[in-house]
């Protein structure tokens, strides 16, 4: 179930669940709006780098994304959620990409536990520091704490630390950057989860015999329907294109055409 990617640089390959296209083509997702939609999808590419992802939503009529961490949990399989707060329409995608930084420390930290040189290492991470600055202002500060502890010796340890990775998460340095197709999803009320519906036939609701009921009759009706347990009340009215006639009748001409 491949997801199809806009990137001239398709490095990084979707494979997902709910987003799927080909076998199983999705028109739409069905939730309750205030419930969290959980997405999984199989994300991979060639090589060892390390892959980042981050699952994008939106209401329809905005036009700016809101985006959500992707969490790997396990063989290429990743997670990620998000809450529609109210009933409408949304939409949400899948984006994913090589963690340039994250592979850099990957490597430098399983070189210097293995007690290599990593001084050529040390001057790659200074430059890629660098290249990688995230815009975000708090973001940034802590990166230039760590590019200046990476220039020091005995900065490597702590220049290694969550804090950093966390603060790279943000770059918008993003070379092979994939997005896969938008998926609709429908966040309704509570209500529509399961509700009971009872149709009625106005004619068949008078109260003096002989005589076809009226839509007055069907409103009077409704509270003793509602004391039944139904949520909604369907009179089968006749076409307004339609003259009106006896329900046999009706049936008897459209069997007849």
């Amino acid at each position: 179930m491949d997801i199809p990617e806009r990137s001239d640089r398709p490095r990084v390959s979707h494979r997902g669940h709910i987003p799927a296209r080909r076998r199983w083509p999705i028109t739409r997702v069905k939730r309750i709006a205030g419930e969290s939609v959980e997405v999984w999808a199989d994300i991979f590419r060639e090589g060892h780098d390390v892959i980042a992802a981050a699952l994008l939503w939106r209401n329809e009529t905005a036009a700016a994304w809101q985006r959500e961490p992707m969490r790997l949990y396990g063989n290429d399989r990743w997670q990620g959620r998000f809450t529609p707060p109210t009933p409408g329409w949304y939409l949400f995608a899948i984006e994913a990409w090589t963690d340039q930084f994250a592979t850099w420390r990957k490597e430098f930290l399983l070189k210097q536990e293995a007690g290599q040189d990593v001084s050529l290492e040390a001057r790659e991470g200074i430059e890629l520091l660098a290249e990688l600055m995230p815009r975000n202002r708090a973001a940034r500060t802590v990166v230039d704490k760590g590019n200046r502890d990476v220039r020091v010796l005995q900065g490597f340890r702590r220049a290694m630390d969550d804090a950093l990775a966390a603060a790279m998460e943000r770059t918008e340095t993003r070379p092979d950057l994939s997005r896969s197709h938008a998926v609709p999803l429908v966040a309704d009320r509570e209500r529509a989860r399961a509700s009971a519906w009872y149709e009625m036939v106005p004619r068949s609701q008078g109260r003096v015999p002989g005589k076809h009921g009226t839509f007055d009759d069907c409103i009077a009706r409704v509270p003793e329907i509602a004391a039944l347990g139904f949520d909604r009340t369907l009179p089968d009215a006749n076409p307004p294109d339609r003259p009106l006639q006896p329900q046999g009748q009706e049936q008897y001409a459209e069997s007849r055409a």
